[in-house]
């Protein structure tokens, strides 16, 4: 196991242009967001205290979130990891609520649980965080959350003490919050704390994360940020998640497509983004690599495709997009 070598970013610091708060919008849009833990990449990474595994119900005392051997997370030296102890949101889901009334609700929730946690109920290595408690209280600005339109159990949204509609609300969160930088090498991250008690009784929150942290120079190339805009990025995985529903592309095209805006937005320049507003990308662009894939597809022999695993025809669909994404690029009146 690595040497407890953890640096805790200072809260009131600006880390990759977004203050805590921000990053706390973030993390709450991530935690509602599909199958959470499949897309959680980037610079900044999240830990969460909530089980995807249990049974989409409401309980107390929900299940810790146990991320282990195979399920451990693997991540670069260049990336940060961002998490709460406990932490509480309200949306506003009535539109009688206002920003006020939302802070309110959030501030009752916070004071009725452990407000602050002690250090020893966040360790890294066994450690106690080395950070002030009390200074870590960090609240979001208001935000926008995104509560998706998804199969019933596959968001947060269905499985909160308050199960929440499809839509889109403004909120607020607060919490206990870490951003963290780790050396290279394997690391254990535990943390719980006790919320609210509720009418179904006490609640506790807790997870256990192993960290697998390698050199970024293994990459090949560092981690970019921001080569795409945010809101950019989600409007094309929202309008891929509609093409999938529909039919309209496979599921391992969706992977791969996903994959591509997700993760290797090197190819992805700001030239392209200045082109193409996220609209223009998925109606033009999008269909035109789909259907190259396809006739790439079809070109190679039967028993080629067959002798492929899984991971192996996302590999070679990745490499052929790389290769037809640069000469869009390249080449604009190609499209």
């Amino acid at each position: 196991m690595a040497q407890n070598k953890t640096h805790v970013i200072p809260p009131d610091s600006i880390y990759l242009g977004k203050t805590y708060g921000e990053w706390v919008a973030d993390f709450v849009n991530w935690l509602f967001s599909v199958d959470a833990d499949k897309h959680n990449n980037g610079q900044v990474v999240f830990l969460k205290g909530i089980s995807s595994t249990v049974p989409p119900d409401y309980a107390s005392g929900l299940e810790p979130n146990i991320m282990v051997g195979k399920d451990r997370l693997e991540i670069f030296d260049d990336q940060a990891i961002f998490f709460p102890c406990i932490m509480a949101y309200w949306s506003a889901t009535d539109p009688g609520e206002t920003e006020v009334s939302l802070r309110e609700r959030v501030k009752l929730d916070i004071d009725g649980g452990d407000n602050p946690p002690t250090n020893n109920q966040v360790t890294i290595d066994r450690q106690p965080i080395d950070a002030e408690m009390g200074d870590h209280l960090i609240q979001s600005p208001q935000f926008t959350l995104f509560a998706p339109d998804s199969e019933y159990g596959k968001s947060l949204k269905d499985y909160v003490e308050y199960p929440m509609p499809t839509g889109v609300f403004q909120s607020v969160a607060s919490g206990y919050f870490f951003l963290v930088n780790l050396t290279e090498g394997l690391h254990i991250i535990h943390s719980y704390a006790r919320g609210r008690t509720t009418e179904k009784g006490a609640y506790w929150v807790e997870f256990l994360y192993e960290v697998n942290v390698k050199n970024a120079l293994e990459r090949g190339q560092p981690s970019k940020s921001g080569l795409i805009p945010e809101k950019k990025t989600k409007d094309l995985l929202s309008k891929l998640q509609n093409l999938q529903k529909e039919n309209e592309i496979d599921d391992v095209e969706y992977e791969t497509l996903k994959n591509i805006v997700g993760n290797s937005r090197q190819t992805l320049t700001e030239t392209m983004v200045d082109r193409f507003e996220a609209e223009d990308l998925v109606t033009n662009l999008l269909p035109k690599i789909q259907k190259r894939l396809q006739e790439k597809l079809r070109a190679k022999k039967a028993p080629e495709v067959a002798r492929m695993s899984y991971p192996e025809l996302l590999k070679w669909r990745k490499e052929e997009y790389d290769k037809l994404l640069k000469q869009l690029i390249d080449s604009a009146e190609k499209l």
